[in-house]
């Protein structure tokens, strides 16, 4: 449990549960408190380059602002946000998605109160499933029960259309399952290409 107080900033929150199957065992990342907490890393090309040929800020690279890694269990199964003003964003050269599973990993997330904004430009999704490229992107599982939710997946460089909030897209692939149950809170959400609430797409198969 993430008690949040007074103004917070990190490059990144690592969570994973499960192998992307949904094999929940009980943990949770469980955000409350009324403090304000924005997670999004910024490195420069210069101080990243031994690892990417990519230019921009990409620290998080197919890994999730909030949520798994695209290494080792990329499954992000339980994360729960009760309260506080929460920040997750990632770059067009990051491909990650902002709060969920890591690169083509399952993502469940709920949401009971506080104030949520994610913005992503992924293949993935702005609160969802991780990203996709060849493979299929990963499943979203994401419920909203109270709170303030804004979410945008905006414009990425591999015009992959995937959903703001559910499932991640694909090039090669099928896009994968978005199952989003809305109940109560104010919910708006935006995608580029792809649907705002729901499924992820892809740009070359179903």
């Amino acid at each position: 449990t993430v008690n949040i107080v007074g103004d917070n900033r990190f490059g990144n929150v690592r969570y994973w549960n499960g192998t992307g199957n949904r094999a929940d065992n009980g943990n949770r990342l469980i955000f409350e408190g009324g403090g304000s907490l924005t997670v999004a890393d910024v490195i420069s090309k210069k101080e990243y380059d031994s690892f990417s040929k990519l230019t921009g800020y990409y620290a998080n690279h197919f890994n999730s602002a909030i949520g798994a890694t695209d290494h080792g269990p990329k499954g992000s199964d339980g994360i729960v946000i009760n309260g506080g003003i929460i920040f997750a964003g990632t770059t067009k050269e990051e491909n990650s998605s902002a709060i969920g599973g890591g690169g083509n990993g399952v993502g469940v997330v709920t949401i009971n109160g506080g104030t949520v904004t994610a913005v992503a430009h992924t293949t993935g999704t702005a609160i969802g499933g991780g990203i996709g490229f060849s493979s299929a992107g990963g499943k979203g599982y994401v419920t909203i029960t109270g709170g303030n939710v804004y979410a945008y997946n905006l414009e990425n460089p591999h015009g992959i259309p995937s959903a703001a909030i559910g499932g991640a897209g694909s090039s090669q692939s099928t896009g994968s399952l978005g199952k989003v149950t809305i109940t109560g809170g104010n919910v708006y959400a935006v995608a580029v290409g792809g649907t705002a609430i729901g499924g992820g797409s892809s740009k070359t198969n179903n």
